[in-house]
C-alpha cells in the first residue's frame, strides 16, 4: 500500500496551522522535542544569541521552564513582534501575568487573540470567546471559530449531527465483533494508553472476539508521521487510520467527518459493538457511529479528564485556577453525561468506579478491568545483576528507579534525591529512569550531580523497557499527591510485580489498592524524598524483605492477566449483542 504523500502533507499543514493559531510557543516546544538532538541543540543555541527573549525561548526549547520564565521576566518587550513572542511564551507557561501588554499597546487583533488564548488556557471559556467577538481581523475570527467549536462539544445534550442519520448496514454477525475507536496507537505512539489498548485487543482476539481498531481523525499524520499508511498491523491487530483529504475547520466538523469516514469500516467489518476510551471526543464519535448503525457502544474510562487537565497546568496558581474554572466544570459534567449514555462502562480502579457511581452511573453498568499483564511475564526469571550486565550497566550497586513517562506528577525527581541521600550515607545506590517526557530535561540536570550513579537512557522499545525493569533491585512509583494520581492506576508497578521486582509506592488510593497494607509492596508518604530514601535504605540492607515483597507481588500479579480481563469483555459484549 503506497503512502499518499500529497494528502498527508495537506493534513500536516492543517494541523500545524491549527497549533500555531492555538498556542505558538507550546507548539514550538513540542516540535523541538520531535527534532533530532543534533538539530534541537544548535537551534536553541542560535536563539540564545538574540537577547533575553531569545534566551528565554532557548531555555523553553531545552525544557528548562523556570530558567525561561526568569529570563522572560527581565526581557524587554517593546511592542510589535517582541510583545507577541513574549506573550505567547508566557501563556504556554501558564503565566498570564507576563502575557498582558501595557495598556497603551493593547489595541489590535493580535492582542485580542492573546487575551483569548490566556483565558482559554486557564479555563475561562466564556471570557475567551467574548474577547474575540466583534473582531474584524481574519486571524481573530478563525480562532473564535475554533474556540466556539471546542466549547460546543462541552455543552450538555450536544450530539454530532451524524448521530441523527440512520445508515443501512448489513445485519451484525452472530459472534461478538468489536470495533475499537482509539485516540492513538502503536506503532507510532508508545505510552501506557497504547500498550493497554494493544493488550486488550490481543486478549479479546484470543478470547474469540473479532477485533479491529481505528484511531482519531488525522492521526498519526497530525503528530508528524508524514509517511503514515492507511493501515498498520501490529501482532496481527489492524489499526485503521482516518485520513481524509480535509480535516474540517473546527472540532465538531472534524468529529462529524470522522464518523462518516468510519461508515465504510462498519459496513465491511460488521461489528456487534463499538468500544471506545476516554475522553468525551472519542465518546461522541462512538455514540454517533453506534446510533447511525443501530449498535450498542461501550465506554472505557481510564481517567478523569478534567483532573488530568488541571494537574497538567505549569504553576500552582494555574492549577488552582483550572480546578475552579468553567472548563473544569463543563468537562466534569460532560464526561458524566456520556458515561451515563453509554450501554456499558469499563474502568481501571475501584476508586474510579466509586467516582463514576457518584456521577450517577448505575453500578450494575460498570465493569472493573484493572491494568493487567501478559501472563508470559510471570514465567520470566532473572536476577537484576545479570540483566544489568547484559545491558552494560555493571553488576554491582543497589539500583532503583522506574520505566515510565517522564512527567512531573510521577515524582522521578524524588528518586534522584533519595539516591543522592543514600550515597551520602555510604550506600552504593544508583538510579535508572527510562522514558521520555516534558520533565526529562530537568531530570537530566538533576542526574548530572550523581554522575555515573544515574542512568537516563530516554525512550526505549517495549521489550527493552521490560529488561530495564528487570535490571532494577527495586521499582519506585513516587507519584505526587494530586487529584489525577488519586484515581488513576499506572500499569508499570503491576508489570514490575509480575517480573518479580519489589515496589515502593506513594500512599495513594490506586497504588495502595495494588500493594494492600504493605504485604505486596512498601508504602511511603507522597511528595517526600526522605520517606523514599528511608524505605530504600531499609530494602538495601534486607534482601530477605525484598524477596518476600517480590514473591507476594508476583502472586498478586498472576490474578491480573489480560486473559482474565478478556472474559469480562466477552461477557458484556455477548449480553449487549443478545439484548439487541
Amino acid at each position: 500500500m503506497p503512502v499518499n504523500f500529497p494528502r498527508n502533507f495537506r493534513i500536516a499543514a492543517t494541523a500545524v496551522t491549527s497549533h500555531l493559531l492555538a498556542d505558538p510557543a507550546r507548539f514550538a516546544l513540542l516540535a523541538s522535542q520531535r527534532f533530532p538532538t543534533a538539530f534541537a541543540k544548535p537551534a536553541a543555541a542560535l536563539l540564545g544569541r538574540f537577547g533575553p527573549l531569545g534566551e528565554a525561548y532557548a531555555d523553553w526549547m531545552r525544557g528548562h521552564r523556570d530558567d525561561a520564565m526568569a529570563k522572560l521576566e527581565s526581557a524587554p518587550a517593546n511592542g510589535g513582534m517582541q510583545q507577541q513572542l513574549a506573550s505567547n511564551l508566557a501563556i504556554a507557561a501558564d503565566r498570564p501575568d507576563l502575557a498582558a501588554a501595557p495598556e497603551e499597546r493593547r489595541a489590535g487583533a493580535g492582542q485580542a487573540v492573546l487575551d483569548a488564548r490566556a483565558k482559554w488556557q486557564l479555563g475561562d471559556l466564556s471570557g475567551a470567546t467574548s474577547a474575540l467577538r466583534g473582531a474584524k481581523h481574519r486571524s481573530a475570527r478563525d480562532y473564535l471559530r475554533v474556540l466556539e467549536g471546542e466549547r460546543e462539544l462541552l455543552q450538555s445534550g450536544y450530539r454530532l449531527p451524524s448521530a441523527a442519520e440512520q445508515v443501512s448496514t448489513p445485519r451484525p454477525a452472530t459472534a461478538p465483533r468489536a470495533l475499537h475507536l482509539l485516540t492513538n496507537s502503536l506503532p507510532h505512539t508508545q505510552s501506557g494508553y497504547t500498550l493497554r489498548s494493544h493488550s486488550i485487543l490481543k486478549a479479546q482476539r484470543d478470547a474469540g472476539i473479532a477485533v479491529t481498531a481505528a484511531t482519531r481523525i488525522g492521526y498519526p499524520v497530525t503528530v508528524g508521521k508524514l509517511a503514515a499508511l492507511d493501515l498498520d498491523t501490529v501482532d496481527g491487530i489492524d489499526y485503521h487510520r482516518v485520513l481524509p483529504a480535509r480535516l474540517g475547520a473546527s472540532m465538531p466538523e472534524r468529529l462529524d467527518k470522522q464518523v462518516r469516514e468510519l461508515d465504510g469500516l462498519v459496513q465491511e467489518f460488521r461489528p456487534t459493538v463499538i468500544h471506545t476510551t476516554t475522553n468525551y471526543t472519542n465518546a461522541l464519535v462512538a455514540q454517533a457511529l453506534a446510533a447511525r448503525h443501530g449498535l450498542p457502544w461501550t465506554y472505557e474510562v481510564r481517567g478523569m479528564l478534567e483532573k488530568t487537565w488541571a494537574t497538567s497546568r505549569a504553576t500552582e496558581d494555574a492549577r488552582a485556577a483550572a480546578a475552579a474554572s468553567e472548563r473544569f466544570q463543563l468537562m466534569h459534567a460532560r464526561e458524566a453525561e456520556l458515561a451515563q449514555a453509554a450501554d456499558h462502562i469499563f474502568t481501571i480502579s475501584s476508586t474510579m468506579r466509586d467516582e463514576l457511581v457518584e456521577r450517577r452511573v448505575p453500578a450494575e453498568k460498570i465493569s472493573l478491568i484493572p491494568n493487567s499483564i501478559d501472563a508470559a511475564l510471570l514465567d520470566r526469571a532473572s536476577t537484576p545483576a545479570d540483566v544489568r550486565a547484559e545491558l552494560g550497566l555493571g553488576r554491582g550497586g543497589f539500583w532503583v528507579g522506574a520505566v515510565s513517562s517522564l512527567v512531573d506528577y510521577e515524582g522521578h525527581d524524588l528518586i534522584l534525591e533519595a539516591v543522592a541521600t543514600l550515597r551520602r550515607q555510604g550506600i552504593d545506590a544508583r538510579a535508572l529512569i527510562a522514558g521520555d517526557g516534558a520533565a526529562r530535561p530537568e531530570l537530566l540536570q538533576q542526574a548530572n550531580e550523581l554522575g555515573d550513579a544515574a542512568h537516563l537512557p530516554g525512550r526505549v522499545p517495549p521489550d527493552l523497557a521490560k529488561r530495564y525493569v528487570e535490571a532494577l533491585d527495586v521499582v519506585v512509583v513516587a507519584r505526587r499527591d494530586l487529584e489525577v494520581t488519586r484515581s488513576v492506576t499506572p500499569l508499570k508497578p503491576i508489570e514490575a510485580m509480575a517480573l518479580g521486582r519489589p515496589v515502593v509506592v506513594s500512599d495513594l488510593p490506586p497504588l495502595r489498592e495494588l500493594v494492600g497494607n504493605g504485604e505486596r509492596g512498601f508504602v511511603v508518604a507522597p511528595d517526600s524524598a526522605p520517606a523514599v530514601s528511608e524505605a530504600l535504605a531499609m530494602l538495601a540492607s534486607d534482601g530477605s524483605r525484598r524477596s518476600t515483597l517480590a514473591s507476594a507481588g508476583k502472586q498478586f500479579a498472576a490474578s491480573l492477566t489480560w486473559d482474565a480481563a478478556a472474559n469480562e469483555y466477552r461477557r458484556v459484549f455477548d449480553e449487549l449483542r443478545a439484548a439487541r
